[in-house]
């Protein structure tokens, strides 16, 4: 099994708490991000608020929980033009992990969201294990 699930779990988490903040805040709590494990890339989605919220990929059944984010890059593109504004927020790794035998996954994750004031962009690594089974 690849581990192309894993990455879409960490960009769902990480875009849920910085760069999908509005995106939230105006109602919405589905965001779809990107992961990149290796070579493979991977749409997966987040359905929730909380920064350890699972992810699921979009071609599969599987899904990624996250269980460490490395340090990420938040990044404001403004519509204006005028110069993107960044920040990092350091590691963060769960609490209490699960004790579980299914496969681990490395990987990076990003997020986008546009909205009428810029775009904003979430990147960063995360790690994790998966759950369910792949259609193929």
């Amino acid at each position: 099994m690849k581990s192309r699930v894993v990455t879409a779990a960490a960009l769902t988490v990480v875009a849920l708490i910085a760069g999908a903040a509005p995106a939230l805040a105006a109602g919405s709590d589905k965001q779809v991000i990107t992961l990149t494990c290796g070579q493979s890339s991977y749409e997966a989605t987040i359905w929730g608020n909380g920064e350890w919220t699972p992810a699921r990929d979009n071609a599969s059944s599987i899904v990624f929980h996250p269980t460490y984010f490395g340090e990420a890059t938040h990044t404001f593109y403004p519509s204006d033009g005028s110069a993107p504004v960044s920040r990092t927020s350091p590691a963060k790794e769960f609490k209490t992990q699960p004790s579980t035998t299914n496969p681990t996954f490395s990987c990076t994750f990003r997020a986008e969201f546009v909205a009428s004031d810029g775009t904003y962009v979430d990147e960063g690594p995360v790690d994790g294990y998966m759950s369910g089974a792949a259609k193929h």
